[in-house]
């Protein structure tokens, strides 16, 4: 009996060999690895304080901060958000002391007369880039909105929109990148993952959003993996700087046992260390999960696995990085981002 144990044990070392090798393999490349040529993240009105607190605290690192402040009205006209006014002066001072370009994020998030909203209504985006004379309306309110907020950049986040209006969409947003580059600002175009219409190649910088591939969609997994990420790159082959934007979730969902995922930002695990039954990481993606005693399973992020999801990145052409976003971060990604680009990785005039 004892040796036939020996022989099975025997059996089973490539495997464990093999595993243990990928583990190696993975440590060592994990500290070379090449910095992003510009590092940018969104801040969310409903989470300014922290997030602002999160740029004070990594000067030098955020090259171009975004804020989510734009939606539309029943006419599909661009106006803050309700609140958003009140952070202007921070926000434009916080840019002039750290030194980072201060963007602005328009939504298609309808506020109705009545204070309902509709969130991603492709209907009133459809409607508008379809007719002449509405498209031309909205190029010039959008740009005018952004010049006279003082920002330097735009960033355009239309969503559920549908691919059959490629040919609208493109005829969009090449008008609003002329109109924005006479008053001197930027456009980036914020593109879904899987679906929805791409700007014509070369009319304005591209950045993809790569998360959400398990969400509150599916059952337990990633929010995105090394090869999901690298899957994407076809999306933003077309950014006019040649230099595609990885846009990157930090933080993860929650799976209880009878309910409905939940999303959960990076620092909550960490709080719920005593509720912990098991724990594991990814052998290939390298991203954590954990499963507490009440039979929830937790997917998340942190700096092994953000740092593996770059690599492959960076492998496949993307070059600049946008981070979704500011508030409740893992404090050492930020510090390996700062450092590495310290340590060598060029500083884009973005």
């Amino acid at each position: 009996m004892r040796k036939k144990e020996r022989f099975y044990r025997l059996l089973e070392l490539p495997g464990r060999l093999l595993v243990l090798l990928v583990i190696f393999m993975v440590s060592c490349v994990s500290h070379n690895v090449t910095a992003p040529s510009s590092v940018g993240a969104w801040l969310v009105y409903w989470d300014a304080k922290r997030g602002m607190s999160e740029i004070r605290g990594h000067p030098g690192l955020f090259d171009r901060v975004s804020m989510f402040a734009y939606e539309l009205d029943d006419n599909g006209v661009p106006q803050p958000a309700p609140g958003v006014y009140e952070l202007y002066g921070p926000f434009f001072d916080l840019s002039r002391e750290i030194g980072f370009k201060p963007w602005v994020t328009v939504v298609n998030d309808v506020r109705h007369r009545d204070g309902s909203v509709k969130l991603k209504d492709s209907d009133i985006v459809h409607r508008i880039i379809k007719d002449p004379k509405l498209r031309t309306e909205h190029v010039k309110a959008l740009a005018g909105k952004v010049a006279a907020d003082g920002f330097k950049g735009l960033d355009l986040d239309y969503e559920s929109l549908n691919a059959a209006t490629q040919d609208d969409f493109r005829l969009f947003v090449t008008e609003l990148a002329q109109e924005l580059r006479a008053h001197s600002i930027e456009l980036n175009v914020v593109v879904e993952a899987t679906r929805g219409p791409l700007p014509a190649d070369k009319t304005a910088a591209v950045s993809v959003m790569a998360y959400n591939l398990h969400g509150g969609h599916s059952g337990p997994g990633p929010r995105a993996t090394p090869a999901f990420i690298e899957g994407l790159i076809g999306r933003v082959r077309g950014d006019v700087n040649a230099e595609p934007v990885l846009a990157l979730g930090i933080g993860g969902f929650s799976w209880p046992p009878d309910g409905k995922a939940k999303q959960m930002e990076w620092s909550k695990p960490k709080e719920l260390a005593s509720e912990v039954a098991s724990r594991g990481r990814g052998i290939i993606d390298r991203v954590p999960w954990i499963k507490l005693k009440d039979g929830s399973e937790i997917w998340y992020d942190d700096q092994e696995s953000l740092t593996a999801k770059w690599k492959a990145a960076h492998k496949v052409g993307y070059k600049r990085l946008m981070i979704w976003r500011l508030g409740g971060n893992d404090e050492s990604f930020f510090q390996w981002l700062s450092q590495s680009r310290k340590n060598g990785g060029p500083k884009s005039s973005e």
